[in-house]
């Protein structure tokens, strides 16, 4: 082989280096500018949730909107307060939870807009069970907070202990 041989082979190696190196930057510049738009569609479509809930917020706590009633409805108003507590007495009672002689609320406390309500019982378990799910599902905005059980040794009898709070407009 002759030396133009040699260079002609040099050029076209160094030109198929260079397109290959060509062709590899592109691609990662490719491969880099599609994860940002579809990190950035991922972004757009997260925003777009979010202000679909915020739309939703806006809408239900308009103060003439029938979900905003709903959830007025649901509050129990502080005029309302001891009819509240004798419903949860007849709850109670009606449940077999409490005997009658001693209502088991022994802390009843009104602050903050929350009525609390420290609850002892002592029943079966499946029946304090049915009762901790009838508490969940008061018709008031509420929860059962810090409920605990302990069983009575040879009986089938448990104690339960739970702290119920209920949401109170004044």
């Amino acid at each position: 082989m002759n030396k133009k041989n040699y260079i002609i082979l040099f050029i076209t190696i160094i030109i198929y280096i260079a397109l290959f190196y060509g062709l590899y930057y592109v691609y990662s510049y490719i491969n880099n500018f599609s994860s940002r738009v579809a990190e950035k569609n991922k972004n757009i479509e997260t925003l777009q949730i979010e202000k679909d809930k915020v739309d939703t917020l806006k809408r239900v706590l308009s103060k003439d909107s029938i979900e905003q009633a709903k959830i007025d409805s649901r509050i129990v108003q502080q005029k309302n307060s001891f009819s509240t507590l004798k419903d949860l007495e007849k709850i109670s009672k009606d449940m077999g939870v409490f005997d009658g002689q001693s209502l088991g609320f022994t802390k009843v406390d009104n602050t903050n807009g929350q009525i609390i309500i420290q609850i002892s019982a002592e029943q079966r378990k499946d029946v304090l069970l049915k009762y901790i799910e009838l508490l969940e599902n008061l018709p008031y905005v509420s929860h059962v907070q810090d409920y605990s059980f302990s069983y009575i040794e040879k009986t089938e009898r448990a104690k339960l202990s739970l702290t119920l709070i209920i949401v109170e407009k004044k």
